[in-house]
């Protein structure tokens, strides 16, 4: 629910964020989110010169909400394996908690052709800094423990990510958590242990 006291943009973004999210890019369409945050139409495009506008706003936005939640998830568990180890089961229950909706990047990145679009070029963004969290944290863990500091930093993090992206879409997929179990035994592996 938007509290009155919204700025009229803020209104137009957290509309535009639940239905690109829930229904998709490119099945929403301007009036609906005009219609839905309760606006004009001069209002929204005084804010947005295009939907792709606000796309690539959406993007942004989610991006920066989502990687704060992860640094500060990661950022409460002070022993580096176990930070290691409770990654993929916080991706599982986010994944559980959008009843399956996936990864909002890769969504619109499938909606929208045109490899050089900026909206594209934002997905890629965040996939990186989500692979440099990723990194810091596996830097952290090799770090920490002699056994470990052999491994190939780089390789575990791309496999890491690998690994997470691959769960999250095949839980969309088959509608159903499986795939974060593989996943679980995956991330063990990487670092040699026993599953």
């Amino acid at each position: 629910m938007i509290d009155k006291r919204t700025s009229t943009k803020d209104k137009i973004l957290h509309t535009a964020c639940e239905l690109f999210y829930a229904q998709g890019y490119n099945a929403t369409g301007i009036q609906q989110i005009i219609d839905q945050a309760g606006v004009s139409k001069g209002a929204f495009y005084s804010h947005f010169k295009t939907k792709d506008e606000l796309g690539l706003e959406y993007l942004k936005s989610r991006s920066e909400e989502e990687l704060e939640h992860l640094r500060a998830f990661l950022s409460e568990i002070d022993d580096p394996k176990e930070r290691y180890l409770q990654f993929t089961p916080m991706i599982k229950e986010w994944v559980k908690s959008t009843d399956y909706r996936g990864c909002a990047f890769a969504n619109m990145s499938a909606e929208v052709p045109n490899g050089q679009s900026p909206i594209r070029a934002e997905a890629k963004h965040h996939y990186e800094e989500f692979r440099t969290i990723i990194k810091e944290m596996i830097r952290d863990l090799l770090a920490s423990d002699p056994a470990l500091k052999s491994l190939d930093l780089q390789y575990i993090t791309d496999q890491f990510l690998m690994i997470q992206i691959g769960a999250i879409a095949n839980a969309e997929i088959f509608q159903e958590i499986w795939p974060f179990e593989h996943a679980e035994k995956a991330v063990r592996l990487l670092i040699n242990e026993q599953v």
